[in-house]
């Protein structure tokens, strides 16, 4: 139960930033978010959704109180459509170049991902959860920005990160231990 707090506490003070903000709440739901017999926890989603939802509030209310209701107005958040980020990839498909966002990003995630494939025996329910969360965090951040703008997408680089981090140190979950004892 202390976990639940210290994760809300961490959450609400990660609302400092705007972009980060629900990622605690999206990380707890793929990492706990499935039960123990393999179907879906409906608690522990629920949780990382109250999670990610007080984040966003406290992001609001932060902004509210910072710069009033125009902190807080619809044009203050860019809400990309699939189709800019279909057009600028054809721009860097049609004038090709090793600076261009796409070759950046193979260059920012490939070792990453090479990372995970190389442990991927080591893999557990967590691990996965983790690389879930990775690519839920991609998915939301490409509808609130454009692709080329790799910084957008650190968090979910660092969460990949992270799960590769945690395979090459042999990181199991209690019951993965259980098992193989």
């Amino acid at each position: 139960m202390t976990q639940r707090w210290l994760l809300l506490g961490v959450a609400a003070l990660a609302a400092a930033n705007r972009e980060s903000a629900v990622f605690a709440g999206v990380m707890w739901a793929a990492i706990h978010g499935r039960g123990t017999n393999g179907g879906v926890d409906a608690r522990e989603i629920g949780f990382g959704a109250f999670v990610a939802t007080t984040a966003m509030a406290v992001v609001l209310a932060l902004r509210y109180a910072l710069g009033g209701i125009a902190a807080v107005g619809s044009d203050t958040q860019t809400i990309v459509s699939l189709w800019e980020t279909v057009v600028s990839l054809a721009e860097a498909v049609n004038q090709p170049s090793l600076t261009r966002w796409p070759v950046l990003a193979i260059v920012m995630f490939g070792p990453a991902v090479f990372w995970l494939l190389l442990n991927r025996a080591r893999f557990d329910d967590r691990h996965t959860g983790l690389v879930l969360a990775a690519t839920v965090v991609a998915a939301l951040t490409l509808t609130t920005g454009l692709a080329s703008e790799l910084r957008r997408h650190l968090p979910a680089l660092a969460i990949l990160l992270y799960s590769a981090v945690a395979a090459e140190c042999g990181w199991r979950s209690a019951s993965t231990r259980l098992v193989s004892a």
